[in-house]
């Protein structure tokens, strides 16, 4: 089960798209969660697309403002305030200041938002 939940929310089973690692987000078109377990490309993987989530900054000196936009991308499974190429994941519940590694706390978005 993943680690790194904060609150739980509803839950959807997808077929992973590639790989995936319990914790890691996951995108399948516009459904956007953190997968619970882990799965392989093709298998069945539970999603919680609802709730609060903690997810690293995908660089230490990216401000992150309480209430941001946050985007992730599968690959990396971290998150910042640009757009381009990511993946919308929810709003940062925390600032994480630029020159800090502090982690954000997500609050992520109902599928489609």
């Amino acid at each position: 089960m993943a680690k790194n939940l904060g609150s739980a929310g509803p839950t959807y089973e997808v077929t992973a798209p590639a790989d995936v690692s319990s914790g890691e987000v996951v995108a399948v078109g516009l459904i956007v969660g953190i997968a619970l377990d882990d799965a392989a490309r093709g298998e069945p993987v539970v999603l919680q697309t609802e709730g609060s989530v903690s997810l690293s900054k995908t660089a230490n000196n990216i401000a992150v403002g309480l209430g941001a936009r946050v985007y992730g991308t599968t690959s990396s499974n971290q998150v910042n305030t640009t757009a381009a190429s990511r993946n919308f994941v929810g709003y940062a519940l925390n600032a994480s200041p630029g020159g800090s590694a502090a982690e954000v706390k997500v609050l992520l978005a109902r599928p489609g938002a």
